[in-house]
Order: C-alpha cells, then structure tokens, then sequence
C-alpha cells in the first residue's frame, strides 16, 4: 500500500528557541515592573502561565541568574533581588566610564536613521512617563542605551554593559531606587544630551553626557562619578513571542 507523505505543517521547533523566547519574555516582565525586588520566582508557577513545561524555564531562569537579574540559590530558588544602596553605588561606578567609553565610539559610527531611533526611543520614553510615570519608561529608557552600546561596534564593551547595567534598568529605574529627583524635563534633557553629543551638535564630552546622567543620584551619582578615576567635567503575566 502506498503512503502518502505530507509535509509537516509546522517548522521543527528546537529547545533552544524556546529558551530564548523565554529568556526574552522574562526578561521583559522583569523590565516591565512586573515582579517587585524581593519577589520569588518559581519556575513552575512561571511553566504553568507561559503554558510549558518547566524544563525551559528553570533554563531561561538559569541564563537570567548569570546576567544578575534574578538570583539563584539552591536552598531558596530563584528570586528578584533586593538592591541596597551600596549595590547602586557599586553599578553607577562600573557603569560610567563604560557609558562614557561606549558613547564615545558610538558618534564614530551613529548615522541618521540612528539618530531617528534614539529620537522615537526618547519620545516613546515621555509618553510612558506621561502615563505611568518613571516606572514607566523602564523598557524604552534600556532600548535606548542598548541601541547606544550596540552603535559602538566593540562585543566585549556592550557584554560588560549589559551585565552591569541591567539589573538598574530593571530595578533602580522602574522602582526609582537610589533617585532623589527624575522629572519629565530631566528625563528628556538627560537623553537629548546624548542625542545631541551623537550628532555632532554639541559642545559637551561624552563624560560631562554621562556625569548629567547620573545626576538624578545626587551624592550617590556624585560618589560614582569620583571613584570610577574619571573627572567630572560638568554639573502580571508574561507573554511569550508568537514565534515559539
């Protein structure tokens, strides 16, 4: 007897798509607010809302460990960590001479359609403050620094950001840690700054770009600018993506 073979109506899909695609959806509820420092993660409650088994989840969960956004320990599980104010100082002192460094190599290769990017990223940053505030503008505000780091063309530079800046993207902005003044007009000049050092059509370094950023830290971000060695020269449910 003759059996037909029909073509499979869907792509074999590999473990390890999974995983990624819940990495990123995890990563974006953390990044969202969805889940407050302190929290407990369990993978099988997360296995159950995303509609999978646990297996890819304790691995996404495992890959968030690494990258600081969530802790692991073996007698507690996983869990958002609970930043103190030393944990703050330390980030903002690693992070600004890579910001600077990073913003630096970023203006010798930002062309128009990056500068368009950073401008819809900004102004997708204020309409999120205009309606929920600093928390708000959490994933826009970490877009925009990734498409930053990436325009500086060096792997090494954007993998030690993204260790070190993440958990503030994800905690110290979304819960407003550590800051003592972040208005709206803050908000827009601290990027626009940025913007502007990258276009060419500002006076300012890179480091008095990033000294202003910090500013909203007060004498934390005063502290980290003085110990990093460089100068300051100038005053809910995750959804997982479609393809998995």
């Amino acid at each position: 007897m003759h059996t037909e073979t029909r073509s499979p109506t869907f792509a074999l899909v590999r473990p390890a798509a999974i995983r990624s695609n819940v990495v990123t959806a995890l990563r974006q509820a953390l990044i969202e607010g969805k889940y407050a420092p302190g929290a407990e993660l369990s993978d099988s409650s997360l296995a159950t809302e995303l509609g999978i088994s646990r297996g890819p989840v304790r691995e996404a969960l495992l890959i968030l460990s690494e990258e600081g956004i969530v802790t692991h320990s073996h007698n507690r599980g996983f869990a958002v960590p609970s930043l103190t104010s030393r944990d703050i100082t330390q980030i903002n002192r690693t992070r600004y001479p890579l910001e600077v460094l990073a913003l630096e190599l970023a203006r010798e290769n930002v062309g128009p359609e990056d500068l368009r990017r950073l401008s819809d990223l900004k102004s997708a940053m204020l309409e999120a403050f205009d309606v929920g505030g600093l928390p708000a503008t959490a994933a826009p505000n970490f877009a925009f620094h990734c498409h930053v780091w990436e325009l500086a063309g060096d792997p090494w530079l954007l993998a030690a950001l993204r260790r070190v800046c993440t958990s503030h993207f994800v905690y110290i902005s979304a819960y407003k840690m550590g800051l003592i003044d972040h208005s709206r007009d803050l908000l827009d000049e601290m990027h626009q700054r940025c913007i502007d050092y990258l276009a060419g059509d500002s006076s300012e370094t890179a480091m008095q770009c990033v000294t202003f950023h910090l500013r909203p830290f007060g004498e934390k971000g005063k502290e980290s600018v003085k110990n990093s060695g460089q100068t300051e020269v100038a005053p809910i449910k995750p959804k997982l993506p479609s393809a998995l």
